[in-house]
């Protein structure tokens, strides 16, 4: 274990990780490591790290628990976060006061039902699809940096930069 992160941290330094996150790296288990994948996500976004095959070479199990998924079929109800890798499919619904984060990425193709008084912050990249169906009082927000948004109901869309 102490190899996949002392590997993790070697190669996100030579991506350019700062000081004070190379400061307290520690020596995090699987678990923690999937925390800081989360923590830093726009960083691991901006740097393609780690690849798509040693996240499921290394983390397949664990990740999905933390809400990162690759090349999987998503069938998920109000969660917290989701950031969808690969070829990611299926459907996130978010119903009642449900709050969560997305991040749909490379060639994954997801379908978001809000609804209820539910709060979604969706951020799309590369080739990624998203069909995104608001009904109610929910409120949906996307920030898209590449792929495809396709959308019915209330559905506030930025373009390009945070």
């Amino acid at each position: 274990m102490d190899n996949v992160s002392e590997e993790l941290k070697r190669r996100a330094i030579g991506l350019g990780l700062c000081k004070e996150w190379t400061n307290e790296w520690g020596v995090p288990d699987k678990n923690e490591l999937c925390e800081k994948y989360v923590k830093g996500i726009d960083f691991c976004i901006e740097h393609g790290y780690p690849s798509n095959e040693y996240m499921k070479y290394h983390f397949e199990g664990v990740m999905q628990e933390h809400g990162i998924f690759v090349d999987d079929a998503l069938e998920l109800v109000n969660p917290k976060m989701v950031v969808a890798n690969g070829k990611c499919t299926g459907v996130v619904s978010f119903s009642d006061f449900g709050v969560g984060t997305m991040y749909v990425r490379h060639d994954s193709d997801i379908r978001i039902e809000a609804g209820g008084f539910s709060k979604v912050f969706i951020s799309v990249y590369d080739d990624a699809k998203v069909e995104i169906v608001q009904r109610g009082n929910a409120k949906v927000y996307v920030y898209q940096h590449g792929g495809r948004v396709k959308k019915s109901g209330e559905v506030l869309v930025r373009k390009g930069g945070d």
